[in-house]
């Protein structure tokens, strides 16, 4: 079996991250391609950032940028030499993380062929990225003060709901008023 492995990583957001490939062949590959959809604009392919395991290639090159079906890796050798070694890491690259906390697939089709144009089986173990940060939502929309007698304590309370989480709390509201 030819199986291509994708990292699972996580980072703040605005960070940039690094996403291994591994892979794992009984195939002679010369060259394979991946394609993995980018989610909803919060994971930016930094271009020029895809590079190769220099233990695993053979006079191998890599081009890697942005199309619209996601970014698409191309690894080729001109020579028709196969991959070297049968498991480890292949490449990696970085991506720019958005706003939006989240765990975002990182779900990739791959297509690999041997030195006579044959395609060979191949399949992909999918990773993710999480953009760690708080995504909160305010659960109490108003606070009515209604008639406050002057120099008094008046308390109420705003809950707050981390939506990523679901995790809440209620925050005092403690408020003294002063007559003028």
């Amino acid at each position: 079996a030819n199986i291509f492995s994708i990292s699972t990583v996580e980072g703040a957001p605005g960070e940039t991250v690094i996403v291994d490939v591994g892979l794992e062949n009984d195939s002679d590959i010369v060259v394979a391609e991946l394609t993995i959809p980018l989610v909803n604009k919060q994971l930016t392919y930094i271009d020029g950032s895809c590079s190769l395991n220099t233990d695993r290639i053979n006079g191998h090159q890599v081009s890697a940028g942005m199309t619209n079906k996601g970014l698409r890796i191309i690894i080729y050798n001109i020579g028709l030499n196969p991959l070297v070694g049968n498991s480890g890491n292949l490449l990696s690259f970085r991506l720019r993380l958005g706003k939006d906390p989240m765990t975002y697939p990182l779900t990739a089709s791959v297509i690999v062929g041997d030195a006579n144009g044959k395609q060979l089986d191949a399949s992909v173990s999918n990773g993710s990225v999480t953009i760690l940060a708080p995504e909160l939502t305010i659960v109490t929309t108003s606070i009515d003060y209604g008639h406050i007698p002057i120099r008094s304590n008046y308390t109420r309370s705003i809950s707050l709901k981390n939506t990523l989480t679901k995790f809440s709390v209620t925050i005092p509201w403690n408020e003294l008023h002063y007559g003028y």
